[in-house]
């Protein structure tokens, strides 16, 4: 498996653990991220489980169809290029191996939807006079999400097939799933 965009390695950590016969790869371009995932795999006992690399998602280092699968957790968004950063994950992708992108999303059910976009408002207040960028970056992700067909479209348009998806915790998220067709 591939994680791209790994950042600390949480997922990376999660799915070797899960899955104890598969070997995963985390990818990231920030080296201080890398460096805190790479303590978090020595304290769990995965050396020799997960690997990392030092890669950007639009440039991946990795040869074609080198991968069973492929993740990329809430980073899509802040790819430089993130129709090359779905090429590129497409094309590491064996035939018939599976791209699961994870992204926040804002809810459909519309009490649902107030009550979360009302939560980002003071989310975004509270992160100001706490002079924190982090809140306002979130906020202004989730506020300008382009919805989960945009995400489709880019999968669809990276060559990938039999896209589903699911709405986790009310539609705050979405599992977005999608394969590399077979040859």
């Amino acid at each position: 498996m591939l994680d791209v965009a790994t950042g600390t390695g949480s997922l990376a950590v999660t799915l070797a653990e899960r899955h104890p016969g598969v070997r995963v790869t985390g990818c990231d371009i920030n080296a201080a991220m890398l460096a805190v995932a790479e303590r978090k795999v020595t304290r769990r006992g995965l050396i020799g489980r997960v690997s990392l690399e030092r890669a950007p998602g639009e440039e991946l280092p990795f040869p074609d169809a080198s991968f069973d699968a492929v993740t990329v957790a809430f980073a899509i968004d802040d790819m430089d290029d993130r129709n090359r950063c779905a090429a590129e994950m497409a094309r590491v992708l064996r035939p018939g191996g599976r791209l699961v992108l994870l992204e926040l999303g804002v809810p459909e059910q519309p009490l649902l939807r107030s009550a979360y976009l009302g939560g980002l408002g003071v989310m975004g207040l509270l992160g100001r006079a706490r002079g924190l960028d982090g809140y306002r970056h979130l906020r202004e992700e989730i506020t300008t999400y382009r919805g989960p067909d945009a995400i489709r479209d880019l999968l669809a348009g990276a060559g990938l097939v039999r896209y589903a998806r699911t709405p986790l915790t009310g539609g705050i998220a979405y599992a977005h799933v999608a394969t590399r067709p077979e040859d």
